[in-house]
């Protein structure tokens, strides 16, 4: 059995946070441009990325976002769900 080198274990966590900070950021564009449903896609994208990577941060950040999204396209119910979610996770984080 190899041993894996911790830097390569450290550049395999870089990649995954560039990947969920470049998916953040393409929600955000996305959002921007006017296209609320592109933008959830994509911020759930961030998120499971996220639970993958085990970054509270980033799963709170995202799950905020989709809350976002979704209040303005009117979707209350779905909104208030993901708020209640991020802010249950940031307080555990906090």
């Amino acid at each position: 059995m190899a041993i894996i080198p911790y830097s390569s274990i450290l550049y395999a966590q870089k990649s995954i946070d560039k990947k969920i900070d470049q998916t953040i950021k393409s929600g955000e564009e996305a959002y921007n441009s006017g296209d609320a449903a592109k933008a959830i896609k994509l911020f759930m994208k961030a998120k499971e990325l996220s639970t993958k990577a085990n970054s509270p941060q980033d799963i709170c950040l995202s799950t905020y976002n989709i809350g976002v999204c979704y209040f303005v396209i009117s979707e209350n119910g779905e909104a208030l769900k993901n708020f209640y979610e991020a802010y249950s996770i940031c307080k555990k984080t906090n």
